[in-house]
């Protein structure tokens, strides 16, 4: 499907850049011509995007652009600078919701986290944290806070059996 850039265009963008990566590994288009991913890509992007790739500005000229150049592009267009603080406040945030199941409330979290740029080593004791703050079940938030040492991957495995054996 074209880009959609009427309305969250930075989600958007993110969601068709991880199709157009898959698109590429299924196909194997790496082994062709940069100048044929170039036009593959532009094609796929739909008539909206096309225009605003129109009005980027490159260094190198059309025949020499490479597919990675205008997804660093697009990337800074729909994206922009990151803002860690406005991140860090969602993910911070983010709490199960009704009817959310473990894993979908993990997905989140960790799709989160990736913007937030923690540093790589506390990433896990933060995203552990999280989890019992967040967890709907305070029969299985008293659990884990028992539980000592307390890893990410022992928390997970926590809340999963404990999801598990209710259902």
């Amino acid at each position: 499907q074209p880009l959609c850039i009427d309305q969250n265009t930075a989600e958007n963008w993110k969601l068709f850049k991880q199709k157009w990566q898959l698109y590429t590994t299924l196909t194997d288009l790496h082994k062709q011509p940069d100048r044929y991913q170039v036009a593959l890509l532009l094609h796929s992007l739909g008539d909206d995007a096309l225009r605003v790739y129109n009005g980027f500005t490159f260094q190198t000229p059309d025949d020499q652009r490479t597919v990675e150049e205008i997804i660093e592009h697009f990337d800074t267009y729909a994206i922009g600078e990151v803002n860690e603080t406005y991140e860090r406040f969602k993910f911070h945030r983010r709490n199960q919701q009704d009817g959310e199941t473990f894993e979908m409330y993990l997905a989140a979290l960790r799709n989160l986290l990736k913007t937030c740029n923690f540093c790589p080593t506390c990433k896990d004791s933060i995203l552990r944290d999280k989890i019992v703050l967040g967890i709907k079940d305070s029969t299985v938030q008293t659990a884990l806070l028992r539980e000592r040492p307390l890893t990410l991957s022992k928390c997970i495995d926590l809340c999963k059996a404990s999801e598990n054996a209710t259902h």
